[in-house]
């Protein structure tokens, strides 16, 4: 606000010259020449080395007061034995710009609710600005965390509103904060950002689970030729994230098929869980693709949609 207000003054301070007195504008030319010198010879020696800092070294522009001094004399005050020096008008032109009593209040009045009115607008937007807490959280956290997965979601509406779909997505959004935020197709470890902006660790809200395998202490025993894990019921049409639980006898390249969506992960020896996501219906998921002499033990299969631990328990 005071940018804003310097910049008012000196808008007025000008047309205070011009309606007082004759040939005012020429100190402002004069002012306005040295500063756009001034301002070309500063950004010549030292925006290479410098950037746009430059533009907070006010020790580079300090010349200016003096100029600014003598222009400020020049507008108002006659310069004795020169041609070209202000001097009064003989009718002030401000005769003819302020207004009567009436018209004054009225615009007084305008003004003054005009002001209210737009403090109040913009005070709500600085007191219930859910987006500054959340662009907040989320670059904390990403600068502890570092470069990590995150499942695609509809940003809350009091950060980015569901009338700008589809450009409310985290995808979206993300690369106007930070360069650390991926969004995969799969991944070991997968996470989430909270309504609040927080990264949590992502936990699949189950709306269909795999049936109980028969493989006792394996569940679902899965080889180099595949084998197709059937669910307890049928996804509809929609896109999907699934959790697959699984123990690996040592490390693998697979296949993930379901629905329309097919993608060639990862697995890694030992006890893991596996976060893909998929499009379209389906009853099945089928893993195959394994290395010769690979085995993997499928606990159980999720599908549902990423949320935060709590989320899932049904306790957020």
């Amino acid at each position: 606000w005071t940018v804003n207000l310097a910049w008012v003054v000196i808008v007025l301070v000008v047309l205070y010259g011009a309606l007082r007195r004759e040939r005012t504008m020429r100190a402002w030319a004069l002012l306005s020449g040295y500063l756009g010198v001034l301002c070309a010879l500063v950004v010549v020696a030292r925006v290479a080395p410098f950037g746009a800092a430059i533009g907070r070294e006010y020790r580079y522009l300090t010349d200016v007061a003096c100029v600014l001094a003598l222009c400020v004399g020049l507008a108002f005050l006659d310069l004795p034995g020169a041609e070209g020096s202000s001097t009064p008008r003989r009718r002030s032109r401000l005769d003819l710009v302020v207004p009567g009593p009436a018209v004054a209040v009225v615009t007084a009045v305008v003004a003054i609710s005009g002001v209210a009115s737009s403090l109040t607008y913009v005070g709500w937007w600085n007191d219930q600005d859910g987006g500054r807490t959340f662009l907040a959280n989320l670059r904390d956290d990403v600068a502890e965390t570092g470069t990590v997965a995150v499942a695609d979601r509809t940003l809350p509406e009091d950060v980015v509103s569901g009338l700008l779909a589809p450009d409310n997505r985290l995808a979206s959004f993300a690369p106007l904060v930070t360069d650390n935020l991926r969004f995969p197709t799969w991944s070991e470890d997968l996470s989430v950002v909270t309504d609040e902006g927080r990264l949590q660790e992502a936990w699949i809200e189950p709306s269909v689970t795999s049936r109980t395998g028969p493989d006792p202490g394996c569940g679902w025993l899965v080889r180099s030729p595949g084998r197709s894990v059937p669910l307890r019921s049928t996804a509809f049409e929609w896109s999907w994230w699934i959790r697959i639980g699984y123990l690996a006898s040592e490390d693998s390249t697979m296949t993930i098929s379901a629905g329309r969506s097919t993608e060639e992960v990862q697995v890694e020896r030992g006890v893991h869980s596996l976060y893909a996501q998929v499009e379209g219906r389906f009853g099945t998921v089928r893993l195959s693709g394994l290395d010769q002499g690979a085995a993997v033990c499928v606990d159980s299969i999720e599908v549902g949609q990423p949320s935060t631990e709590e989320e899932s328990r049904g306790d957020g």
